[in-house]
């Protein structure tokens, strides 16, 4: 009967003396904090404690009354961060992740009512419980059974887990192993330490002085990306060199964490500490927010600014594409923890100028990349100069536009295929991947790789003769995937502005101009069928600016290219259409080129529906008075030139 009695009793006691914690509508108990966040003493008892939620100091229930402890809550306390109030060993844990208020067992022996919670034996000799938080919060690999705890350290997150009816921390200091019943002491007549704590139970990782990595959050593989427009986000994209950064060691232990795209560095925004703050990306300068202290190890390093105790982090604790990046107070959550994979100095894509002329030269063999002019990239020394200088156009997303100046046309990959051995051409610029060129390395030492592919430029089959053609290989550093970009001075020239005035294929030539350029040696001329895309004729090395050209009937369009010993500026994509029609003689209805009875005959066959021995179209030529048909007028005013009468037509003329 006593031991029943006992039973009894201790239950009632875990039940509400501990346990039974109801956040209440009376007005919340506020703790004194000074206003620079140092701790202010309510009772002398020899040891400061760290207050165990940074942040949140309303009471929703004080100690007292039944209740053995303090529960600290307010209204956007959910998700906290708990942290030890001291340092010690833990000697209980409860991982239950449901809630049990109001069941009929709300004190279950999987945890007692204690739900995700824990019990610190402190270095002051008492024990200090932690209840209700949130599941799956507790860093169980460095937080658990018998494992040493530092004062100020992380062990969980504010939550409602157990005998609980809303987010908060139950709170409870004993001076005795029997924690839940004897030595229990009121929390609130303890001194605390108000300020942010670091989790010193991390100390800064050296990774090493001066390196090159990928930042990757590990639960969800998304790289840490400079957008181009200083936002730090997270995403999937395939611009390579957005996604990576460069690690510069600090004298205090920090990183300035540079980024490969533009070379600005990874920042708090204005320096603010506060949960929230946005990271962007911003000119690099000696300011503690942008210096990064890392922490932990391989697959769940934390980085932390200079400025803050806060984490980078996914916005939100949101994992979608193109999430910003932003610090928050660490709390071990899985948009915390980061992959930090180092990549070789030879695998980060370089910068060089945005837009600039050059040859592109195999070091080893001396041979320049020429555009052949029939959509072949080789290596050729025999070809014009004109023909082996490229136009290089860097794009947003860290690549090259490789433009030959001889035709406008770039350096493409055949297809976008991404095997080793595809061949590398010239063709139309599409804005298209296997467009798209990286480039890497070091002078006389610098690698091509298309973005549609892994390869890079090579000649074909590690040959070196001359008309070698251009083909992309997998990367073997071998001496036919070296080259030498040679930057040359652009000359004064522009893709010139052409006109046209038609001529027809019978009687008169069709004259081309255009405007001059003062380096310009000479100017080509090429006539295109109206897709633009077949060459028709072609008309080299004028040297005036303007042209006369027989051609037969059809729609047409016209470019020029100014050249001079080196480079070509082309008007392509910006020709001039124009049509050369074929001239008749007006009244000629039967096509003999003059004007006779037998065309008024024709023309009076046609009206009476009977057939004029010419097809329609010559007929037509018949049509003096210009009203679209054959009648007796047109056939009445043949008559009359025929007999030498003034018409007001200019009948026997050539049109066209």
């Amino acid at each position: 009967m006593f031991k029943k009695s006992i039973s009894i009793l201790l239950a009632f006691i875990l039940l509400f003396g501990v346990l039974g914690i109801v956040p209440i509508s009376a007005s919340a108990q506020e703790v004194d904090v000074a206003e620079d966040g140092a701790e202010i003493k309510v009772a002398d008892t020899g040891i400061t404690l760290y207050w165990p939620v940074y942040g949140h100091t309303s009471l929703s229930r004080g100690y007292g009354g039944g209740h053995n402890g303090i529960d600290i809550c307010d209204g956007s306390i959910n998700g906290a961060t708990v942290r030890a109030a001291v340092g010690g060993t833990v000697t209980s844990i409860w991982l239950c992740s449901n809630n049990h208020y109001g069941t009929s067992d709300p004190t279950p022996s999987c945890c007692s009512g204690n739900g995700h919670g824990l019990v610190i034996y402190g270095d002051d000799g008492r024990y200090y419980n932690y209840a209700h938080m949130q599941a799956g919060s507790i860093p169980t690999d460095r937080v658990n059974y018998g494992t040493r705890v530092e004062a100020g350290q992380t062990i969980g997150r504010v939550g409602s887990t157990g005998n609980s009816s809303g987010p908060h921390l139950h709170f409870q200091i004993s001076t005795s192993s029997s924690w839940w019943i004897y030595g229990i002491v009121d929390p609130q007549n303890e001194s605390y330490n108000y300020s942010q704590s670091s989790d010193i139970s991390f100390t800064p990782v050296d990774m090493g002085a001066d390196f090159y990595a990928y930042i990757i959050n590990t639960a969800f593989w998304k790289k840490l990306v400079n957008d181009g427009n200083h936002n730090a986000c997270f995403s999937d994209t395939s611009d390579v060199v957005k996604t990576i950064w460069h690690f510069i060691r600090n004298s205090n232990g920090s990183y300035k964490i540079i980024s490969a795209y533009d070379g600005q560095a990874l920042d708090c925004d204005l320096g603010n500490s506060a949960n929230r703050t946005n990271i962007g990306v911003w000119d690099a300068s000696n300011v503690n927010f942008q210096e990064w202290f890392v922490y932990g190890e391989s697959g769940s390093y934390y980085l932390r600014p200079n400025c803050s105790e806060g984490v980078l982090d996914m916005a939100g604790g949101s994992f979608y594409e193109g999430v910003n990046a932003q610090i928050f107070e660490k709390n071990d959550s899985d948009a915390q923890k980061y992959q930090i994979w180092k990549i070789n100095h030879e695998d980060v894509p370089i910068k060089l100028k945005n837009d600039f002329y050059a040859r592109i030269i195999n070091t080893h063999e001396w041979k320049a990349l020429a555009n052949d002019g029939n959509h072949h990239a080789l290596f050729n020394d025999t070809l014009p100069e004109n023909q082996k200088i490229w136009h290089f156009i860097r794009k947003e997303n860290g690549s090259y536009k490789i433009q030959s100046v001889y035709d406008g046309k770039v350096l493409d990959v055949d297809l976008g295929q991404s095997a080793s051995g595809t061949d590398v051409g010239i063709w139309d610029d599409a804005d298209t991947i296997n467009q798209e060129w990286y480039i890497y390395g070091e002078s006389s030492k610098y690698y091509f790789s298309p973005r549609c592919s892994d390869c890079v430029l090579d000649l074909s089959g590690g040959n070196y003769y001359d008309g070698v053609n251009a083909q992309i290989y997998t990367r073997y550093f071998t001496n036919g995937q070296l080259f030498q970009i040679w930057e040359l001075e652009k000359p004064n020239l522009i893709a010139p502005s052409i006109t046209v005035k038609s001529g027809s294929q019978s009687f008169y030539k069709t004259e081309f101009s255009w405007n001059g350029c003062d380096d310009a040696t000479g100017y080509d001329l090429r006539i295109y069928d109206i897709s633009g895309e077949n060459e028709l004729y072609l008309f080299k090395n004028i040297q005036a600016t303007s042209y006369l050209a027989t051609l037969p009937a059809g729609n047409y369009i016209a470019e020029v290219t100014a050249l001079n010993n080196l480079f070509c500026f082309s008007s392509r994509g910006q020709g001039y259409q124009f049509s050369v029609k074929l001239a008749y003689c007006l009244g000629d209805s039967d096509g003999d080129g003059k004007v006779t009875a037998v065309d008024a005959t024709r023309i009076m066959l046609d009206i009476a529906r009977l057939d004029p021995g010419v097809d329609h179209d010559t007929l037509m030529n018949g049509d003096v008075n210009g009203n679209g048909c054959l009648d007796i007028i047109d056939a009445t005013y043949i008559q009359r030139y025929l007999s030498k009468i003034d018409t007001p037509y200019t009948i026997g003329e050539t049109i066209g």
